[in-house]
């Protein structure tokens, strides 16, 4: 079955035709925050090359995007399935013009102009990034799918520039975009206790190793490894007190009520077990013995599509490289300390975020809306990953943006503090 799904601008809802619509400009509704999305008025329907294909088996398997699939761990290598539909989707959906204009990056993020002067000698000759592209093609990917994006969701990021200074050749990528906060990541050196994690005892995903990780002997025991232990072992304990209580029951609505909990303590179980296997040992996938990882409450990074590392013909970046964050008068040094999710642009570190938003939670933007330059160099990446220091990566960010004309008089590169 070949169908087309369009995206439209206001709701992204999925519309299925018979035909694919020749690329024009979107007509935008009013009800759209015009200030900070003008710059989305110029999208265009573009249709993915390459049809998205979903096979229908027994057993079912959730459906996974292209990124999915890659980003997927120890897949399940079972016997054959039995294959009874294929879905075959081509894609229509809206991919914006880059801005790539001083005054539209201006009107987002009013004051860049005054933090960053170079921009006027570097835009002229700035390349849309074949970044910006994926992107949205992984977004229209991930709504085909069957994910649910909302406007904000879809246009996140405004802009992937590719820079490169005149005379210093310098090169560096400018992407406009919102700020939302990763609270993921685990040191068992500098922080030995799981009561430095809060968002650990709160989110049900949280990941105790971002991209950015390196390994040292002689470490304490990671505290997640203990936190899943003693929550198991909670979860068991509780099990076996329901068995005990629906034994004694009075009634079949306390008994539906029982066998409820005890589901839950189930999946607890199950769900512990799991990461247990995943993270200890030397016969598990990411065996947390003897690693450190930057933190996302503690450390000042930024986050990128993992699709954004693939080599292609726009520059190139590492986990590792120097980066630099400029909204609302701040300057804040930084580097890409993980990646993520292929349809997602504008994450940082919960210290960032905080920097510039002190509201900023890990449900809370920093930034809702794409008003947010970031900046990365290419190539500024340690040959090995290791422990964070702070004054250097401060001199190293500053000599950076010199050599793409400098700071502004009035802007002052952020001093981070443990």
């Amino acid at each position: 079955m070949n169908v087309t799904l369009l995206l439209r601008t206001l709701l992204l809802g999925a519309a299925f035709l018979t035909c694919s619509r020749p690329a024009r400009a979107a007509e935008l509704s009013q009800d759209i925050p015009v200030d900070h999305y003008q710059w989305a008025g110029q999208a265009t329907e573009e249709t993915l090359k390459q049809p998205l294909t979903r096979d229908i088996t027994e057993p079912a398997t959730p459906a996974m995007n292209p990124c999915q699939q890659a980003q997927a761990k120890g897949a399940s290598k079972a016997g054959s399935r039995i294959r009874f539909a294929r879905i075959t989707a081509q894609i229509t959906y809206l991919q914006p013009r880059a801005v790539n204009q001083l005054k539209d990056l201006e009107r987002l993020n009013p004051g860049l102009s005054a933090a960053l002067p170079g921009l006027a000698k570097l835009l002229p000759a700035a390349k849309t990034s074949l970044k910006f592209q994926s992107l949205y093609q992984n977004k229209a990917r991930q709504l085909a799918s069957g994910a649910a994006l909302d406007f904000k969701d879809y246009f996140d990021c405004a802009t992937v520039l590719d820079l490169q200074d005149p005379d210093t050749k310098r090169t560096a990528i400018l992407f406009q975009s919102d700020m939302d906060s990763d609270t993921d990541g685990t040191d068992p050196k500098r922080y030995p206790h799981i009561e430095s994690y809060p968002a650990a005892l709160t989110d049900a995903d949280f990941q105790p190793t971002l991209a950015y990780t390196w390994s040292e002997n002689g470490l304490p025991p990671n505290p997640m490894i203990g936190f899943y232990s003693k929550v198991g072992e909670s979860a068991q304990q509780w099990r076996a007190n329901l068995v005990d209580q629906k034994a004694r029951a009075g009634g079949v609505a306390e008994r539906f009520v029982i066998d409820q909990l005890l589901a839950g303590c189930t999946r607890q179980v199950s769900a512990m077990q799991a990461l247990l296997k995943q993270y200890k040992g030397p016969e598990a996938e990411d065996d947390l013995t003897g690693v450190r990882s930057l933190v996302g409450e503690k450390d000042p990074f930024i986050v990128v599509p993992q699709a954004w590392l693939k080599k292609n013909a726009s520059l190139d970046f590492a986990v590792g490289d120097c980066a630099i964050v400029i909204y609302g008068g701040l300057a804040l040094p930084a580097i890409i300390g993980d990646t993520g999710p292929c349809e997602k642009c504008g994450e940082v570190s919960l210290k960032l975020a905080q920097a510039v938003n002190p509201k900023a939670t890990a449900n809370f933007a920093a930034v809702s809306e794409p008003c947010a330059t970031y900046l990365i160099f290419p190539g500024t990446a340690r040959k090995t990953h290791g422990p964070l220091n702070l004054e250097e990566l401060h001199s190293r960010v500053l000599k950076l943006v010199e050599q793409i004309g400098g700071l502004g008089k009035d802007t002052h590169l952020h001093v981070w503090t443990e």
